[in-house]
């Protein structure tokens, strides 16, 4: 199996554990980090050394990444909430999945038109949530609905 082509837009912040999480699952051959764009290269430049050393290419406008990287097939959007739906729509636009941060949008409608746009891609939208798969939440929440 060929590992999917990855993004991620906006390495910085929550984007950090986007790109651990991604490293990780590089590490078993499941995907292969190919792009990154990040807005403020200036805050994080040992990331964006240590990428480029890999061969990741860098980019500081997402549309230009979005542009330019043909063999991109799904990419992470670990962004502030604001810039969810026009990231998410260019992503679509360009027949990439999408792996969006909660809330996906301020408004139902936004999201209403994100889920038509992925649709209309034949592409998928997931929603990470945090601490849904943290062995540490999962217990207690076992523990706690147990009484």
């Amino acid at each position: 199996m060929e590992p999917l082509n990855y993004g991620i837009i906006g390495i910085n912040g929550y984007g950090a554990t986007h790109l651990a999480a991604v490293d990780a699952v590089e590490q078993e051959e499941l995907v292969a980090l190919r792009a990154v764009a990040e807005v403020f290269p200036d805050r994080c430049p040992d990331k964006i050394a240590q990428l480029r050393e890999r061969g990741v290419r860098i980019y500081d406008d997402y549309r230009q990444m979005l542009q330019q990287e043909d063999e991109l097939e799904a990419v992470s959007v670990p962004t502030p909430i604001p810039l969810h739906v026009p990231m998410a729509l260019a992503c679509f636009e360009r027949g990439l999945h999408v792996w969006l941060e909660k809330p996906p949008a301020v408004l139902v409608q936004d999201v209403d038109g994100m889920l038509e746009a992925a649709g209309a891609a034949g592409r998928f939208c997931q929603i990470g949530f945090q601490n849904i798969m943290d062995e540490g939440a999962r217990v207690l929440k076992e523990k706690i609905a147990a009484g």
